[in-house]
């Protein structure tokens, strides 16, 4: 069975498998908002062996996305609204997905910051197809949370 070691959208993510067959990870689905998203991953992964996949963001990320901070306390939904709008690459905010396992999750509200890590619930799937028995699975990655990065813009 595939597990998810570490889970970041986008970002790096591993998976192992667990199990005693090969396995192919097709995709990842994320179900933020109305319309779902698919990562696509088409990838092999052997029995015993760890999977490091880089999933770039599917969309325009905005120019100045590398300045942004981490949003921290109560996200507006004016915000949520502007990250998940990814058709629009001037938005001034940009969501990432992790699944509950993922090192940044853990750590990042044990820095010495005033308010914990604004959080979203996320549903996210991995899609996976066994390769002996020919059939398809589909994974859920429990504790899923989707966290915001807004540019500074955002503030005016």
């Amino acid at each position: 069975m595939i597990e998810p070691v570490y889970f970041e959208y986008p970002g790096n993510s591993a998976f192992l498998n667990a199990g005693a067959g090969d396995f192919v990870i097709v995709s990842v689905s994320l179900d933020l908002s109305a319309q779902p998203i698919e990562l696509p991953i088409a990838k092999l992964v052997r029995p015993g062996e760890v999977m490091f996949i880089d999933i770039p963001s599917q969309y325009e990320e905005p120019k100045d996305i590398n300045g942004a901070t981490w949003v921290r306390g109560e996200a507006p939904s004016s915000l949520i609204s502007e990250a998940l709008d990814v058709g629009k690459p001037q938005r001034c905010a940009v969501f990432h997905v992790f699944n509950a396992e993922h090192p940044f999750l853990k750590n990042m509200n044990t820095l010495d910051q005033e308010q914990e890590l604004a959080v979203k619930t996320a549903s996210a799937s991995l899609n996976i197809y066994h390769i002996s028995t020919k059939t398809s699975d589909r994974i859920e990655m429990r504790g899923a949370k989707m966290a915001f990065l807004k540019i500074d813009r955002c503030s005016r």
